[in-house]
């Protein structure tokens, strides 16, 4: 296993991820676009746009909603990754607690238990 190869693959990972977490960010602010608009023009609420566009009366196109709808949609994800990011900021054993992980006595006597501290041991 080639150290660099393995650390070019990563980064090459990372930016797809943060390509799709970019997709889904435009994903998910369309989807409450669409959820609002829908919800204001069912209530009749839905104001008419301005220009040439607007002709036909009801408009489904409001920049001052999609403005709100991304706002809104950018505030809750950013503040749920700041929330986790400082949830993890502890490192490897916050990490360990949340999945399950729990610490193991040096001098246990359980066979499973005294054989995974051997292996991490080694």
């Amino acid at each position: 296993m080639d150290f660099f190869e393995q650390q070019e693959l990563a980064r090459r990972r990372t930016r797809t991820l943060v390509l799709y977490f970019a997709l889904a960010l435009v994903g998910i602010v369309a989807a409450v676009y669409a959820l609002v608009v829908g919800l204001l023009a069912f209530l009749g609420e839905m104001p008419d746009a301005a220009g040439p566009a607007a002709a036909g009366g009801l408009a489904l196109w409001n920049p001052g909603v999609l403005a709100l709808c991304a706002g809104g949609t950018g505030t809750v994800v950013g503040l749920a990754s700041t929330f986790k990011s400082l949830q993890l900021s502890g490192g490897g054993a916050v990490v360990a607690r949340e999945l399950g992980g729990r610490e193991i006595d040096p001098s246990t006597g359980d066979f499973h238990e005294r054989r995974l501290l051997n292996l991490v041991e080694e």
